[in-house]
């Protein structure tokens, strides 16, 4: 709730009205995957997390771009703003086939679909969701930090498969005060 205050009072600097509201959880999905499974969505402006982390910018532009567009359903939760780009797509796919390790044609691509999304797509990224926790030593200590084991330390949205867990295997119990 506090970015999208911040977020206002900054587009109000540069002569943007937002009027931010902060409605229920059921009220945002409602909003943006429409009220029943055939109504479109309904937002004007969103602030949405679904994109979680990856390996390659590939994981946000599927988000975005995302064809065919789902009309009901659980692929609903992709390209909300229903933004519909034959070639934006066809660079995704393609993205998809390139290989991490040729970071000058990923680089490429990535060029080509910001071009398109910066200059005909309803959609205003602001920032990339870092993953934070927070923790306390009174009862666990070792935990994930900056200067000591690297292992992801969120533990939302699925990350337990993708290296959480090893957290669990490091931390270490505090002992008992006698």
């Amino acid at each position: 709730m506090e970015a999208e205050n911040l977020i206002a009072a900054d587009a109000a600097k540069a002569g943007i009205k937002i009027t931010p509201s902060h409605p229920a959880d059921a009220v945002v999905v409602s909003d943006e995957k429409g009220a029943s499974t055939t109504a479109a969505p309904t937002f004007d402006l969103v602030i949405d997390n679904s994109v979680q982390i990856g390996n390659t910018p590939w994981v946000y532009y599927d988000y975005i771009f995302h064809q065919p567009q789902q009309a009901t359903g659980a692929g609903r939760s992709r390209n909300l703003e229903q933004f519909d780009s034959p070639a934006a797509w066809k660079l995704v796919q393609q993205l998809d086939q390139t290989p991490t390790s040729d970071a000058t044609a990923m680089a490429n691509i990535c060029s080509q679909i910001q071009k398109i999304q910066l200059t005909t797509e309803p959609i205003i990224p602001l920032w990339y969701n870092g993953e934070w926790s927070q923790v306390s030593n009174t009862v666990w200590t070792n935990w994930p930090s900056s200067t000591g084991n690297q292992i992801q330390p969120a533990t939302w949205n699925g990350y337990w498969q993708m290296g959480a867990i090893y957290m669990l295997t490091n931390i270490k119990l505090v002992p008992p005060a006698s």
